[in-house]
This record gives C-alpha cells, structure tokens and sequence, in this order.
C-alpha cells in the first residue's frame, strides 16, 4: 500500500459510524505513507550530494569544490579521497534505499 492507494472507503466507513472527524485521521494513512515518505527522502538525499558533487565542479561550490581545488593544485591523493568518499557513500545511500524499497514493496 502506498499514498496513491489507500484502503477503500477507510474515511467513508468511519464517517458511516457517526465518528467524529478528530476520529477518522486515526487511520492507516500515516503507515501507508511511512515507506513511500522513506524512500523518497533518502533518494532526495543522494540526489542532493550527487548535484553538489556536480555544482562544486563547475565553480558553484558544494563537495566538488574540493575535488576541483585539489586536482588544479596538483593534490591528486586528496581529489581521490575525496572522490572515493563520495562514491562509498552514494552506494551505501544506494543500498538503504533498495533495501528499503524490497521491505516494503
């Protein structure tokens, strides 16, 4: 389940009961939603370091800024680094995310 399908008639059926509306938001929305919610903040999360990799190295800053700094100062272990760092972590990311993905599919 996710936010685009919601139990049927959740809302409809709590109303039908005479519930109050403070009554129906305790629902399973919330918990529908949790996964979606997830993996879209940590695949937003990894977009953000892959643009700032990218911003970085054309002049705008960011973490290839770093990497452009070393590399036009000759510090090609430190670019490396740098580089290799930001590589383990978008994979790391990479794998919360599907593990995330496959628990809640």
């Amino acid at each position: 389940a996710c936010v685009d399908d919601p139990l049927p008639n959740d809302r409809d059926c709590r109303l039908s009961h005479r519930l109050c509306r403070a009554n129906t938001l305790e629902s399973p929305y919330p918990w529908q939603m949790a996964p979606v919610v997830a993996r879209d903040t940590i695949f937003r999360f990894e977009l953000n370091l892959r643009e700032s990799l990218i911003l970085g190295i054309v002049g705008a800053g960011g973490i290839g800024f770093y990497i452009q700094t070393y590399v036009r100062s000759f510090q090609y272990d430190k670019a490396a680094s740098v580089t290799l760092a930001v590589i383990a972590m978008v994979i790391t990311i990479e794998a919360i995310n599907v593990a995330l993905r496959r628990r809640f599919a």
